[in-house]
């Protein structure tokens, strides 16, 4: 379900996935949830674009570490 390109259809939330990278042991499962493509692999470990992430929470939904968490989004 990747790649819906329709960003203009969602609400962007005040809110941001942030993942602690000591913590994450780059399963692939938020990459897979993630439906604006924010996630991705590369070399085995797993980067994000903040900027394509829209909060939705989905990814931290999936983290079996609990290693994605919701933040509140810096301002610009």
């Amino acid at each position: 379900m990747k790649g819906y390109n329709r960003r203009d259809l969602v609400v962007r939330s005040e809110y941001i996935a942030v993942t602690d990278k000591n913590s994450c042991i780059n399963c692939g499962k938020c990459i897979e949830r993630c439906i604006f493509d924010a996630r991705t692999f590369d070399d085995g470990y797993m980067l994000y674009n903040s900027r394509l992430c829209l909060g939705c929470g989905l990814c931290v939904s999936v983290c079996p570490e609990h290693a994605t968490i919701m933040q509140q989004r810096l301002p610009g």
